[in-house]
């Protein structure tokens, strides 16, 4: 008994500490709508070099990678950024001990972690959050996060695209997530996170048959709903046709590129103009459409995001591979990481009202949905599912729909043994259970070496239409 108290008193102790550091970074952090753009780039570099020195003294991977570029601590202040190599998820994973600068952390244990569902909404040793994800490549990446670090987007979130002010406000609201919940997911992750804040928070999964998802939100009547851009239609329908009776004050859409289509509908059934967020599991909050319309704010305090060429060449003025650093996380450095997605940022925008780059265009993913209709029974099943489905020893997956009732997944593996197999038998039957279809939808398990891009996009497709 004196046990579990003290289990429970320790749980209790760090939601207090979680709620006061965000409560600090609400109240101290800088109010950058009365700053220069000039000022956001002097922040930008210092906390630059203050990365780059971080990941050298504490990662073995940084320091030899930049020693071997004739880079030392004694001479960060003098150089540019283009002057630090490129790295990409391979290489950070392939070298992920090497990497991460607590070296109490290890892949192997990780992924231990993420793949027991007992852990779906644990931290890491007790303190860190493990994000991880396949992304556009279809190749699995961890990212590990400290709750400081997490508090420190919130803050964003809550100032620039909630724009709670004061912050009474914020600890008013009831905060809806409509995506992939109880996982290792970066928008959940976060978000999840209002509940240490206490702020009422109500995660659904995507996978909820709708008339489940209408009932919810019913009964919860939130006032900030946080969801998938391509599940917005889905309730602007709802609520037009009056099945859905909400009210919600701030509609945020995040995991898609947000659609004119959708701005229009969600604006004639609740009467908002949805605000997208751009984040990754690399930085969960990269840029947002924020209160003053003045466009998807770059949060380059934060990040330092470039656009190169082909060749690795700075791109200035067009769409351009995005490379990432990002300037809070410390546990697990990414330094100048090549992303999937193509921008176009406006370096120097004039006449806004917060001082960031303004990110104009994001060539990300786009996935249909896998849909199926049996004996009147409906089921849609969004992509993120597929993007967030993790097995021990499974490398990638891709779904192709063959008819109505029957898909085809076809896994490549790091381990081909029938356990893998089993697994991942497991989970696709879950998903479908979920959509209350596991008894009509059918599917077979194909296993291949490499499962290739698509050669027209040249990224990789998680869902195939071939019915």
């Amino acid at each position: 008994m004196l046990y579990l108290w003290g289990v429970l008193f320790i749980k209790r102790s760090r939601k207090i500490s979680i709620q006061g550091d965000y409560l600090k970074k609400y109240f101290f952090s800088k109010e950058y709508l009365f700053s220069t753009a000039e000022y956001i780039r002097r922040i930008q570099r210092m906390r630059l070099e203050k990365i780059v020195q971080h990941a050298m003294t504490h990662s073995e991977f940084y320091r030899e990678l930049y020693s071997n570029s004739g880079i030392s601590i004694n001479n960060i202040s003098e150089i540019q950024v283009t002057d630090l190599p490129i790295v990409d998820k391979q290489l950070v994973m392939d070298n992920f001990d090497s990497v991460v600068c607590d070296k109490l952390i290890k892949k192997e244990e990780l992924l231990s972690f993420i793949s027991n569902p007992e852990n779906a909404n644990s931290r890491f040793m007790g303190k860190y959050t493990v994000i991880h994800t396949s992304g556009s490549s279809g190749k699995l990446g961890l990212f590990v996060y400290d709750d400081k670090d997490i508090n420190t987007i919130n803050v964003l979130f809550s100032k620039y695209t909630f724009h709670l002010k004061p912050l009474f406000r914020m600890l008013m609201q009831r905060v809806v997530f409509l995506g992939a919940v109880n996982g290792h997911y970066a928008a959940y992750t976060s978000f999840s996170r209002f509940s240490d804040y206490r702020i009422p928070f109500l995660p659904i999964s995507v996978e909820t048959p709708i008339e489940h998802i209408i009932q919810q939100l019913n009964a919860f009547q939130p006032t900030i709903i946080i969801v998938y851009s391509s599940m917005l239609p889905k309730l602007a329908a709802a609520q037009i046709e009056g099945q859905l009776n909400i009210s919600p004050k701030t509609i945020t859409t995040a995991g898609e590129i947000l659609t004119s289509n959708q701005i229009d509908i969600s604006k004639k059934a609740f009467g908002i103009t949805p605000r997208s967020i751009y984040g990754a599991s690399e930085s969960i909050i990269i840029g947002a459409d924020t209160f003053s319309n003045g466009g998807m704010c770059l949060f380059n305090n934060w990040n330092l995001m470039e656009t190169v060429g082909e060749n690795d060449e700075p791109v200035i003025g067009d769409y351009g591979l995005g490379v990432l650093t990002n300037l809070y996380n410390y546990i697990v450095p990414l330094i100048r990481y090549r992303m999937d997605d193509i921008l176009l940022i406006n370096r120097n925008p004039v006449n806004r009202t917060l001082p960031f780059e303004v990110i104009e265009g994001i060539k990300g993913r786009t996935e249909d949905f896998l849909e199926f209709n049996v004996k009147g029974k409906k089921a849609a099943i969004h992509p993120i599912v597929f993007v967030e489905f993790y097995v021990k020893g499974l490398k990638q997956i891709q779904v192709i729909k063959k008819n109505v009732a029957h898909f085809k997944a076809v896994v490549s593996l790091t381990e081909h043994t029938e356990e893998v197999i089993h697994e991942i038998r497991k989970r696709l039957q879950d998903i479908l259970d979920n959509q209350q279809v596991g008894h009509l939808v059918h599917f077979d398990i194909e296993v291949v070496d490499e499962i290739p891009n698509d050669p027209r996009t040249g990224k990789f497709k998680l869902v195939v239409n071939q019915s």
